[in-house]
């Protein structure tokens, strides 16, 4: 299995990305698959993984909220 991306490097991608610029754009441009830019897009706003440091395809213990 390969490494994960580096933190930094998902947070540049959802950047450029919110400027205005095609997933495919930013696939292109910073190497990666689509599929990846699309994941890391679509995660970003709900789970905050850029935010609190995590890759968002490594498994995480996550507690249950408490309500």
């Amino acid at each position: 299995m390969g490494k994960p991306h580096p933190v930094e490097l998902l947070e540049r991608v959802v950047a450029f990305v919110e400027e205005g610029h095609s997933h495919r754009s930013a696939a292109e441009r910073f190497r990666v698959s689509p599929r990846f830019v699309n994941n890391t897009v679509r995660l970003s706003p709900d789970q905050c993984h850029v935010a609190m440091g995590w890759h968002p395809y490594e498994p995480q213990e996550v507690e249950a909220p408490l309500c």
